[in-house]
């Protein structure tokens, strides 16, 4: 999942920005006229019906897209948890309970493969590399990702 800045128009005001959630940049204008269809489809009373205008195409944020790594539940003293992974960055974490992390914003080329680190910024990241491991490796697996 991506998140796009959509122009949205309601009838009779000013266009504005909407962030919204798209599967792909290649189809992300047909979801969101579908996105605006449905809205009007379903209006409530007093609600005016939505335009879509256009794609701000230069805010488009990557968001983290979670997969379960294993096929049954695993269990520690903590708990039951299950191990989760990122398609798009490969960050992985131990999800307890019925907790996930869902969202949040996904930036592949701040985190460390080897050790499961996301760093605050790319330089802090390639830092960590060459200090701890061998950085070719880790900036040519984050080039191949993309």
């Amino acid at each position: 999942m991506i998140e796009v800045i959509a122009i949205i128009q309601i009838e009779g005001k000013e266009p504005h920005e909407e962030a919204l959630r798209v599967s792909s940049l290649s189809t992300a204008e047909n979801e969101i006229k579908n996105m605006v269809l449905d809205f009007n489809n379903s209006l409530r009373p007093n609600e005016k019906p939505r335009k879509f205008i256009r794609l701000k195409q230069q805010a488009v944020q990557l968001l983290h897209d979670w997969n379960k790594r294993n096929l049954s539940s695993l269990s520690d003293r903590n708990g039951i948890y299950d191990l989760m992974e990122c398609s798009n960055c490969g960050l992985h974490y131990k999800a307890y309970g019925l907790s996930r992390r869902l969202g949040g914003y996904c930036y592949p080329e701040r985190v460390c493969r080897t050790c499961n680190k996301q760093f605050k910024s790319e330089e802090n990241c390639k830092k960590h590399n060459e200090k701890y491991h061998n950085a070719k490796r880790n900036i040519d697996d984050i080039k191949q990702k993309k």
